[in-house]
């Protein structure tokens, strides 16, 4: 030390301290990197999980990430309907690592997830700007009668997705999409003509149908209609139906209804046979709800009145 300049006790502590502020300062300035680990004298059986690295210069930084949904699907939603949901997750401006995704969808039923081999998933790193694309699949909620306690009315699918590090924006790792959820009733309708040609008038025909609740849910008030030309009804029965044209108070999960109806072919020419079925629930396919049969009678011979116009 200098002999001109008189240090005090205070002056030597001070001098200290700075010195010991400047090297952890130099100390701090330099990367290095945090790795963490457990360790056991017992038999472990995955190893993997007892390593945090985070590679982020040993320190907590941020991680800005965003997610996005889509779903493939249009409405309206129904009972049980292949869903399927394009997922985005986007990075900011900075690598972010251990990203982890969640999804929640209460009451469905989960098929399959692309990009991730299950939910919830890790995506090990994502770098700054990069897009990653996961496709998850379900089958959605069945849907409960709007009366009674329980109803499950909407469709709602939830994303969540979190950075290894401090995310600023919150706010953008989630997306959400929720639609009304619908009754499903796949009605459908099938009809032969049981009697083979040729026809001739006068001559009775036996018409088969066969309806159907195809779809998931329950459905009231289904009305099975006949309407007919050049066709007179003798008699026909049901397991419920007593009339050609009726409605059934309700129809379950796949319920049927088979009718077989005998007419009398009015006079040689044209007739026509055709039935359908219509409930109030969402019909996903109206193509297989109706059917028509035409057909040509002959004038009778006398071999058809003998054969039709005599009792034994």
């Amino acid at each position: 030390m200098p002999k001109n300049i008189v240090y005090s006790k205070q002056t030597t502590i001070i001098f200290i301290i700075d010195f010991h502020l400047q090297k952890l300062k130099s100390l701090m300035s330099v990367q290095f990197d945090a790795i963490g680990a457990v360790r056991s004298d017992l038999l472990d059986i995955n190893l993997l999980d007892n390593i945090d690295d985070q590679q982020n210069a040993g320190a907590v930084n941020e991680a800005d990430i965003s997610v996005t949904m889509t779903l493939d699907q249009s409405p309206p939603i129904f009972s049980d309907q292949y869903l399927i949901y394009r997922v985005k997750i986007v990075g900011g401006f900075q690598d972010a690592s251990n990203v982890k995704i969640w999804s929640e969808f209460p009451d469905s039923t989960f098929i399959n997830a692309v990009g991730c081999s299950f939910i919830p998933c890790t995506i090990p790193s994502l770098q700054a700007g990069e897009v990653i694309e996961i496709t998850l699949e379900y089958f959605a909620p069945i849907a409960t009668n709007t009366i009674g306690p329980g109803i499950i009315n909407t469709a709602s699918h939830r994303v969540f997705v979190q950075p290894g590090q401090v995310d600023p924006e919150l706010s953008d790792n989630e997306a959400i999409i929720t639609h009304p959820l619908n009754q499903q009733s796949n009605l459908s309708l099938s009809a032969d003509l049981v009697t083979e040609p040729p026809f001739y008038e006068n001559q009775d025909t036996e018409f088969n149908i066969r309806a159907v609740n195809g779809g998931i849910d329950t459905t009231e008030d289904v009305d099975i209609m006949v309407d007919t030309s050049n066709l007179e009804l003798q008699w026909m029965s049901g397991n419920i139906c007593s009339s050609e044209s009726c409605t059934l108070s309700d129809m379950a999960f796949f319920q049927e209804e088979n009718m077989t109806l005998v007419y009398r072919i009015i006079e040689a020419g044209s007739f026509d046979f055709a039935a359908s079925i219509l409930g109030p629930n969402y019909d996903p396919d109206l193509d297989n709800n109706t059917e028509l049969i035409i057909g040509t009678a002959g004038e009778a011979t006398n071999d058809i009145i003998f054969a039709y116009g005599f009792d034994e």
